[in-house]
């Protein structure tokens, strides 16, 4: 009698311990197969994501060819920033950006905007650039060294804006400064950063360039200038400033390019001697 009770009970116990395992094996089964499903549908999502990148980049180096008749490059590693340009409809209103270059110029590094609208299923893009930086931040230069060069034997100047300055389709590469200056279409917020050796100070010649920033203010209709004078501790200090680097990196988006460039100018003792903050709305 007992061993047909224990018999039972042992039937029980394993039809029980199968069940389970049935069960068990269905349900990691199941979760194996969603889990494929959805690396499957990530894997589909991320080449329809990479097929419309490049059909961006695409666009925006096609763009920048008709603008200007020359050949770009566009990086493709851009980055969203997400941003209202219409009020109350932010989650509709998004912005990609590029950093791009010509190729006949591979090392000026330049920035290029898609300011993209999905607002009520509709589709819409604007493509901004700031190239013609390029030309307009040397008229720029030679405004400024025009004066330095008669009080200072050795200098160095690393001039950049604001990285979200865009100009709109008045601005070309033949435009002046003043062109520029005139426009009204945003605000110019402009960073000029003058170097001089330990042994070449401006000694009290500061002035000059107060003057000569406030001509270039009377000329714009919306600008900030920010002019900040330092003297390097040593000679091989001043040497080790690559403005060529500073003001490409100004531009970049490539994090690692950026954080080179900012390693190398940490490593570089200098001394601020005065820091000249001036704007003008008009």
């Amino acid at each position: 009698m007992k061993d047909s009770s224990n018999k039972k009970i042992i039937l029980i116990i394993f039809t029980v311990v199968i069940t389970a395992l049935l069960i068990i094996g269905i349900i990691f089964g199941a979760f194996v197969m969603l889990l494929i499903k959805m690396k499957e549908k990530q894997k589909i999502e991320d080449q329809e994501t990479q097929i419309r990148e490049a059909k961006i980049v695409e666009r925006a180096e096609n763009y920048l060819e008709n603008k200007y008749g020359i050949k770009f490059l566009v990086n493709p590693d851009g980055f969203n920033d997400v941003e209202s340009f219409i009020p109350g409809q932010v989650e509709h209103n998004y912005k990609l950006c590029y950093e791009a270059s010509s190729l006949e110029d591979p090392n000026y590094v330049f920035r290029v905007y898609f300011d993209i609208d999905t607002n009520n299923n509709q589709y819409s893009e604007q493509i901004r650039d700031n190239y013609c930086w390029k030309f307009l931040r040397n008229e720029l230069r030679a405004c400024i060294e025009n004066e330095l060069d008669g009080i200072l034997k050795e200098y160095k100047l690393v001039i950049s804006i604001y990285p979200d300055l865009t100009f709109n389709n008045s601005i070309t590469p033949k435009s002046q400064l003043l062109d520029f200056l005139k426009s009204d279409f945003t605000r110019l917020d402009i960073n000029i950063n003058l170097f001089t050796p330990d042994n070449n100070e401006m000694k009290g010649n500061e002035q000059i360039i107060i003057n000569t920033i406030n001509e270039l203010l009377e000329e714009s209709n919306n600008c900030d200038i920010q002019f900040t004078y330092y003297i390097s501790k040593s000679g091989k200090d001043f040497k080790n400033i690559n403005v060529a680097e500073e003001e490409k990196s100004n531009l970049m988006i490539s994090q690692n390019k950026k954080n080179n460039s900012n390693d190398s100018k940490s490593s570089i003792e200098l001394i601020k001697k005065f820091d000249i903050r001036m704007s003008t709305e008009k």
